[in-house]
């Protein structure tokens, strides 16, 4: 048996999921006891399985779908968002993530990660970014996906041991559930963490990211060779990732650049932060949507009297920048009503981006959920002393780490100049900190 490999289930019994009407009064409760298992996979029947409804449906949330779907049970992703939007983030494969893949992608993709995600989850595939479609899940009602579909509360019945769920659809109506377990993936503006953490803030750091993609086929021939990985002494810093349809052959791939400036709270960051539409945002501006004037007397001034002149031309080749303030918030549990209800990825801890692990967090979550769970999948209350320890841990050490570099980066001396002033612990050392035994 592998690491990873599910021993056989415990039977158990539980509450299936169901759909209320607007009343929010039960339309069907059920009673079922779990299958046995086949050949060490759970045989596992729609009626016959614990429910899960998953708030947020970009990384973090797509991996605990996948683990989950694993473990056996029926799951419902609900994103609001109606369009997937590349804005080009900066994604590092660490050692969880890299872990994550390895187990559970089939298609042997890795490197697209949403789509990658979608083609292991519910069989979701867009053409020319999956290596081995015929490796792909097959489609069926134990995973869906839903867009355009807002959480917008939930609530915890102690009776039925299970937790309310009301989503608004994009026409403005609503529809009401209740699941077994219910996962908050909602990223840092997680409204669900709100409601057990109200008086806990998302503080500006005191500076920001501009952001943006350019085609490398558009930039002078040794500027993406120079830059890759690069760190220049005004924190900008510059990766290559895939371009159209996935590609990552040298010439077809895009060069994503994530540049660091100070800007204290007042009038400038009031007009950074304002759309097309004379909106005033409280986090970031979308590509697209920030307003040329801004692009040319707030960010081209800046980059031409401080970057270097292969940062630069990126910078202003860039056609649809875009910003996102750097902020601090991190969650003290993660585990709530004997653990039918869960904050995963950077709705627990919304870590400063530098350490480019936000990605391999939401692996870790997710690797310990599978690791919790699998000896028995219906003990949701084993996951507050045995899943959330370890899961807080990590996330801790990755927000006091990358509080540390963007603190020193942006306020003091760059940090290549400072290292007596870096914590006694080298960057990989950190990201040991609290891995799955």
């Amino acid at each position: 048996m592998s690491f990873y490999e599910r021993p056989e289930h415990e039977p158990c019994v539980f509450y299936n999921s169901w759909k209320t009407d607007s009343s929010n009064n039960a339309v069907l409760l059920l009673l079922f006891t779990a299958t046995s298992t086949i050949g060490g996979e759970m045989a596992v029947d729609k009626k016959d399985a614990l429910t899960a409804i998953i708030s947020g449906g970009s990384l973090s949330g797509l991996m605990v779908a996948i683990v989950l779907k694993r473990l056996g049970f029926r799951v419902t992703v609900f994103e609001r968002s109606t369009t997937v939007q590349s804005q080009g983030a900066g994604i590092v494969l660490g050692k969880w993530s890299t872990a994550f893949f390895q187990e559970f992608d089939k298609t042997k993709t890795e490197i697209a990660l949403y789509y990658t995600l979608r083609a292991n989850y519910d069989g979701f595939i867009k053409e020319g970014y999956i290596n081995d479609i015929s490796a792909a899940a097959v489609k069926d009602d134990r995973a869906e996906y839903f867009m355009g579909k807002t959480v917008v509360s939930h609530s915890y019945d102690s009776h039925l041991k299970a937790v309310n769920v009301t989503v608004r659809n994009g026409d403005g109506s609503e529809d009401h559930f209740v699941a077994d377990l219910f996962v908050c993936a909602e990223g840092g503006s997680s409204s669900s963490r709100e409601i057990y953490f109200p008086g806990l803030p998302r503080t500006y750091a005191g500076y920001l990211a501009f952001r943006g993609l350019v085609p490398e086929k558009d930039l002078e021939p040794d500027t993406a060779k120079t830059l890759i990985h690069s760190l220049s002494r005004s924190f900008s810093t510059n990766l290559a990732v895939p371009g159209p349809n996935g590609a990552t052959t040298v010439g077809n791939r895009h060069m994503n650049f994530v540049w660091y400036n100070t800007i204290p709270e007042g009038a400038v960051l009031d007009k950074v932060l304002t759309d097309i539409n004379g909106k005033r945002r409280p986090f970031s501006v979308s590509a697209g949507y920030m307003p040329q004037s801004v692009v040319e007397e707030e960010i081209h001034p800046r980059a031409f009297a401080k970057l270097s002149p292969q940062c630069l031309e990126v910078v202003m080749k860039t056609k649809h920048p875009f910003v996102q303030v750097v902020t601090d918030v991190i969650a003290s549990s993660a585990v709530f009503h004997d653990g039918h209800v869960i904050l995963v990825g950077d709705a627990l801890s919304g870590a400063r981006p530098h350490t480019t692990a936000s990605t391999n967090q939401a692996a870790d979550h997710a690797l310990r959920l599978f690791l919790t769970l699998k000896t028995n999948t219906c003990d949701l209350s084993g996951l507050k002393a045995e899943w959330e320890p370890g899961s807080l841990q990590y996330s801790k050490y990755l927000w006091e780490i990358g509080a540390a570099i963007g603190n020193l980066s942006q306020f003091g001396d760059h940090p290549m100049n400072v290292d007596r002033q870096m914590p006694h612990r080298a960057l990989e050392e950190w990201m040991k900190v609290g891995e799955p035994k």
